[in-house]
């Protein structure tokens, strides 16, 4: 599992990429492969998750398996011969980020009582944005390239569980939906492109 440790302004020892299964909505006939996703976050997003390891890795591995699940082509693998697969899926991570807040009048007397009857004392936000590119196996020309965001947002009061990192999980499952839509929208562009002439 994937873990960060911080303050107010860094995850709580959180899982930051968890979420609910992604179920089929179309099929390309094709096998792929997918290559160690680049991590290309600015620096101060790095410094904010600077406790998160190998990102490039957890995300490479948690997306192919949302792929997998999702059914989008007749195979795909991390590990793969480049003359088995039809198509190769390069990712860039342009952002991966997660950040909780506290209201500053949430710990002063009196103050903190409006707080404690439920006024949203708190909040979670995520950011997820990634680039898929979509490459003929046989020559690495690329067919086709997605550039897809999130962003998630949730307020809590003080009788709620405080913000766990789920923000970025939703913003995740968000930004994978949406590749999947529209690599989907492509799939004849795909399919003639990979056709052996």
């Amino acid at each position: 599992m994937l873990f960060a440790l911080g303050c107010a302004s860094k995850p709580q020892m959180v899982t930051m990429y968890t979420h609910h299964p992604i179920f089929p909505k179309g099929n390309i006939a094709l096998n792929a492969g997918m290559d160690l996703f680049q991590d290309l976050r600015p620096e101060e997003e790095k410094e904010h998750t600077e406790r998160l390891s190998n990102l490039d890795e957890e995300l490479t591995v948690l997306i192919t398996g949302d792929l997998r699940d999702a059914e989008l082509f007749n195979s795909i693998r991390i590990t793969y011969q480049p003359e088995n697969v039809d198509i190769i899926i390069r990712g860039e991570i342009n952002s991966f980020y997660w950040k909780s807040s506290i209201a500053p009048t949430a710990k002063l007397p009196y103050i903190k009582y409006i707080h404690d009857i439920g006024i949203k004392s708190g909040a979670g936000k995520g950011k997820v944005a990634i680039t898929f590119i979509v490459l003929n196996a046989r020559d690495k020309t690329e067919i086709c390239r997605y550039e897809e965001r999130a962003k998630m947002e949730r307020k809590y009061s003080s009788h709620e569980a405080q913000s766990s990192g789920s923000e970025t999980a939703e913003a995740l499952r968000e930004v994978v939906e949406k590749f999947i839509e529209k690599i989907l929208s492509n799939k004849e562009l795909i399919l003639l492109a990979t056709a052996i002439k």
